[in-house]
């Protein structure tokens, strides 16, 4: 776990920050991650408050955070594909538990939900489920817009859902 280089920064510490981070994001690493595993880097305190105080710096991430997302879909292909099936040989103990862990289907379906999971929910309009408003193939009907005859078509299909007997005191 890195520590924070000093509680002060210069501006050539921030921005050498700010940009690491940046980086890291878009490449799809939680920016978190970044600050708590990484070399030199601030508290999360004193980076989100470089985030809010700086509205290029806040763009700047945004835009780092849904090239993340494409970042982390491109991983999708790997595990799919099982490019990232880790070799076992020569491997003894906890990294080989790990390579097993990792090799294991169930647990690269789990890799492969969890980041279509998470695009889903950072990008939904992008990569969310998709809605249809339709009825077997055919477009919804649109409703009357005139308040008159919203009124008669909802008088129409209470009348239609009336008992016979009851009809007439409708008339």
């Amino acid at each position: 776990m890195a520590a924070p280089i000093s509680t002060t920064y210069t501006q050539e510490e921030r921005d050498a920050i700010i940009t690491h981070v940046v980086e890291q994001v878009a490449t799809g690493r939680a920016i978190v991650t970044v600050l708590r595993d990484d070399e030199g880097m601030c508290s999360e305190r004193a980076f989100f408050k470089w985030v809010f105080n700086d509205e290029d710096v806040e763009q700047r991430l945004a835009r780092a955070r849904e090239l993340g997302v494409e970042a982390r879909l491109a991983q999708v292909d790997a595990i799919v594909d099982g490019d990232d099936v880790v070799s076992t040989d020569g491997l003894s103990g906890d990294a080989l538990a790990r390579a097993l862990w990792r090799n294991n289907p169930k647990m690269q379906r789990l890799r492969y939900d969890a980041r279509i999971k998470l695009a889903q929910m950072l990008k939904p309009k992008k990569y969310g489920p998709k809605l249809d408003l339709t009825t077997d193939g055919n477009a919804l009907n649109k409703p009357p817009v005139d308040d008159a005859e919203r009124a008669a078509a909802l008088l129409r299909s209470v009348e239609q859902r009336l008992d016979p007997k009851t009809q007439d005191l409708l008339s």
